[in-house]
């Protein structure tokens, strides 16, 4: 007789376990529920099933101007007019005509789309300013990031 009392103890323990899992499991589901609604409210959570990612302003635009740009000084330092002194005594050397700028005095790129770090960023700020003159201003502190026009 007691094996058979252990056994519907046992059996109404189960059912208890069960009956309190499933009501874990959507206490789980609930919170998780009102915590995505809180974020959302709140602004710091943003949900886009059309366009999972938010394209930055004037990206067509800019990615015209951009993509046929190439990181190189090669074609610079190939040009006839471009050549190097040097001075032993005061030990200085100097790169001559190394840029090239048109009569308003903006940049000129070799080829149309080679040149250095500062060449290309100079190159592109004056080329998107325009674009972004009514919502934004384009300001550099420093401009060194060569790989963003690697090929």
């Amino acid at each position: 007789m007691d094996s058979n009392i252990f056994q519907k103890e046992k059996s109404f323990l189960l059912k208890k376990i069960k009956i309190l899992s499933l009501i874990l499991l959507l206490a789980f589901a609930v919170i998780i529920a009102f915590t995505a609604y809180f974020l959302k409210e709140r602004g710091l959570l943003k949900i886009n099933v059309k366009s999972p990612s938010l394209k930055p302003p004037y990206a067509a635009e800019v990615n015209k101007i951009i993509n046929p740009l190439l990181y190189s000084g090669v074609q610079m330092f190939a040009d006839k007019n471009v050549y190097l002194t040097l001075d032993f005594d005061k030990k200085i050397w100097t790169l001559h005509n190394m840029h090239m700028f048109n009569d308003k005095g903006e940049l000129i790129l070799r080829e149309d789309k080679y040149g250095t770090c500062g060449e290309l960023a100079a190159y592109t700020a004056t080329k998107i300013r325009p674009i972004f003159e009514n919502d934004y201003n384009i300001l550099f502190v420093r401009a060194s990031q060569s790989g963003y026009f690697l090929m």
